[in-house]
């Protein structure tokens, strides 16, 4: 972190040689050479003498720290986490601040900012950890903890395969009820990524049925509603509807407003797979009364209200929407799904060049972002346009790109079958 080099660190203090031997630990590291190295690393001598130490009132915050994150309870989780930086800017041990890592990572990842979790995964944590040394040197608590760190990583950066393993492993680590339950759930949105119906409907069941008996209302809510969507990605909106409205009276009569903007956005999509589209846009602006709706649920609402209003050749509402929807964009891919809507809206308007030009600057957003379903997509899209236009070189290009990402993706979702 400081960019000292090898050399730089090793000069007046001893040979580059004996450093390196030092590092692989040929010789043991004397406090007056881990002091000289503290004076060049601007850092307190017993940050590299004290490694073994062990705080006891550090301890303690890191116990409250952890237990206010199990129980949801951000604010005070926040607070001890502002007093440990505070009062303990070095800390000396290395279990101990491997440990106060993993719990930063936990605190964002429970917050929803995935990304500050990775940053500090990769940053800070994975500096102490190497899982075939180390780990053993963790709690039971700390290490399900871990496990749980990287198979939200993993699921956040589509590596399911990957995810599912890591839940596995945190299940052998987990002490309660609850945890389990969490961990069933997860399990249920990997098998629902990889559309194994029947697989995903057992473990979220498996979740609610500890869920409704420790009587965890936003848990209930939360899996009603994942299984309506298991039922939704299945092409069975009728069962998905009974799951989404069992789960939006949960939301009204405990007042979940996040969740409830996320149930109401996944009623209205059943509504548009079912081409009820007055029924559809009732409820995706019924999501539009709500209070501090999430920017991300509010730019997938415009998405379809505009692809709705386009369907139903009423070009100017959508380019309303479409202005309005510019104000919620969270991130660049949203611009760039909305970037395809203005394409549908020029090519309405039999703007041809201005329709290609707007979907291949999405596609190759999408393209170099990895998000390869958004890129089959526009790729599908582009190919029965250029049919009907009678350009068949460049439709089968297109289709031919389809297809062979479909084809790696069902490779990619079944490659533990395509092992054996």
């Amino acid at each position: 972190m400081k960019q000292v080099s090898r050399q730089e660190l090793a000069e007046g203090i001893v040979s580059y040689s004996h450093l390196s031997n030092l590092e692989v630990g040929r010789y043991n590291l004397s406090n007056d050479i881990l002091e000289c190295f503290s004076t060049k690393l601007e850092v307190p001598e017993t940050y590299l003498t004290g490694y073994n130490s062990f705080s006891y009132n550090l301890h303690e915050k890191l116990v409250k720290f952890e237990t206010h994150i199990r129980n949801e309870l951000f604010d005070e989780s926040r607070a001890v986490l502002c007093e440990i930086k505070e009062n303990y800017p070095f800390i000396n041990s290395v279990y101990q601040e491997s440990h106060f890592f993993i719990l930063c990572c936990y605190y964002y990842i429970e917050k929803g900012d995935i990304q500050k979790a990775e940053n500090i995964f990769h940053k800070d944590l994975n500096f102490y950890i190497n899982e075939k040394d180390d780990i053993q040197l963790l709690s039971k608590d700390i290490l399900e903890v871990y496990f749980y760190i990287k198979a939200k990583l993993s699921y956040y950066n589509k590596d399911y395969a990957k995810s599912y393993e890591y839940y596995n492993k945190q299940a052998a680590y987990a002490g309660d009820k609850i945890s389990k339950a969490h961990i069933y759930y997860n399990i249920a949105q990997i098998q629902c990524e990889f559309m194994r119906i029947l697989s995903a409907i057992h473990y979220a069941e498996k979740a609610l049925d500890i869920y409704i008996s420790e009587l965890k209302w936003l848990r209930i809510c939360s899996t009603y509603n994942l299984i309506g969507f298991i039922y939704y990605k299945s092409y069975e909106p009728h069962l998905a509807l009974g799951f989404f409205k069992k789960s939006l009276n949960i939301a009204k009569r405990f007042r979940l407003l996040s969740l409830e903007a996320e149930i109401l956005y996944n009623i209205g999509l059943v509504y548009k797979l079912l081409k009820s589209y007055d029924k559809a846009l009732e409820y995706f602006h019924k999501i539009m009364l709500l209070e501090r709706v999430p920017k991300d649920i509010l730019s997938k609402v415009y998405f379809c209200i505009i692809k709705i209003h386009i369907k139903g050749a009423s070009i100017k509402k959508a380019e309303l929407k479409l202005d309005e929807a510019k104000s919620v964009c969270k991130d660049e891919s949203h611009i760039y799904r909305f970037k395809v809507l203005t394409a549908y809206i020029q090519l309405y308007k039999s703007n041809y060049s201005k329709y290609e030009s707007y979907m291949k600057e999405a596609l190759d957003y999408f393209y170099k972002n990895k998000n390869w379903t958004q890129v089959e997509i526009i790729c599908r899209e582009l190919a029965l346009y250029f049919e009907k236009r009678y350009k068949y070189k460049k439709s089968c290009q297109y289709y031919k790109m389809a297809y062979e990402l479909q084809l790696k993706e069902c490779f990619y979702k079944n490659k533990d079958l395509y092992k054996h």
